[in-house]
């Protein structure tokens, strides 16, 4: 059977500056991981329980749980934990691979169950096992899907109770977030700091929906990453209203009553789009017809995307 990734990471939000390390690792060695930050496109607009249900069930060769106090109290896993189970109960070969974090027992995984303690050992150690498991360990030719399994759905109070409800409501809402970060990475800055240092600089705006401090925090960034490219661009951060229209960020340029068809839109506003596409950043070119600004050109965070 094909499988889309070669594996599936199932973690608790507090482990994933671990977890990330170990997916660059993996990534690095050619190897297809499924690991939320990499699927921002994919996962944009999803409905994220039946995607991630069928992704942890049928869409990967092995799924690693990292098992952890943060995993074992969370309902999200728990769901995840579910999905992998199915999987695991119709294969006849190892399908969920435990990584320990620390002692925590997490339900659903019999102590039994041989794994692999994290503490102590180096990422590249945990990427090498990985690496050789993926590679030689059996897998099923066919997964079927059994009828005598279910899974707790959303809402189904006879399986879960309300707390649990919002308790999950609020870690989905966070998983959401984890899929559209506002927030860049090293290399993703290093990314932008080199394409930025290829466009002449101007005069520039950076703005933020009002009331909306990760959009702000999100905003300060990028502004910090234009001056240190060089020192020569000009950036102005604030506020602004019109950012609380928009959904992601867009380059925005003006169609002003002074300027000719042809100058409609500056040609520093697609180079500044493709260098934050290339640090990863979802982009709009948008054309705004009023004059707020003095800016040819300027850079809107607005609202997350719905669903992300």
């Amino acid at each position: 059977m094909s499988f889309e990734y070669d594996v599936a990471f199932s973690f608790a939000g507090e482990d994933r500056a671990f977890v990330e390390r170990l997916a660059q690792a993996m990534k690095a060695m050619g190897f297809r991981v499924f690991y939320d930050r990499y699927e921002e496109a994919v996962l944009w607009g999803k409905d994220l329980y039946q995607h991630l249900d069928d992704v942890y069930r049928n869409k990967a060769k092995f799924c690693v749980i990292f098992a952890s106090s943060a995993y074992a109290s969370k309902i999200w896993t728990k769901h995840e934990l579910q999905s992998a189970q199915v999987r695991a109960i119709a294969d006849k070969h190892e399908y969920i691979l435990p990584v320990r974090i620390d002692d925590t027992p997490v339900p659903g995984v019999r102590p039994t169950t041989a794994y692999i303690d994290a503490r102590g050992r180096t990422i590249e150690d945990l990427a090498s096992l990985l690496a050789t498991k993926i590679r030689t360990g059996r897998i099923s030719p066919d997964v079927p899907k059994p009828t005598n399994v279910t899974l707790t759905v959303v809402g189904d109070t006879s399986d879960t109770s309300a707390d649990e409800v919002v308790q999950l409501k609020s870690e989905l809402e966070a998983l959401r977030r984890a899929s559209a970060p506002r927030v860049l990475s090293a290399e993703a800055a290093t990314i932008l700091t080199e394409k930025l240092g290829e466009i002449a600089p101007e005069h520039i705006g950076i703005f933020s929906a009002p009331a909306d401090e990760e959009a702000a925090d999100y905003r300060e960034q990028i502004a910090t990453i234009f001056e240190e490219a060089d020192p020569e661009w000009l950036v102005e951060s604030r506020t602004a209203v019109y950012a609380s229209e928009i959904v992601g960020v867009h380059v925005v340029y003006k169609i002003g009553e002074a300027w000719e068809p042809s100058l409609d839109m500056p040609e520093i506003a697609e180079p500044i789009a493709d260098a934050l596409r290339a640090a990863g950043i979802r982009v709009e070119l948008a054309p705004l017809k009023e004059r707020p600004t003095d800016f040819r050109v300027f850079i809107a965070v607005g609202k997350k995307p719905r669903g992300a």
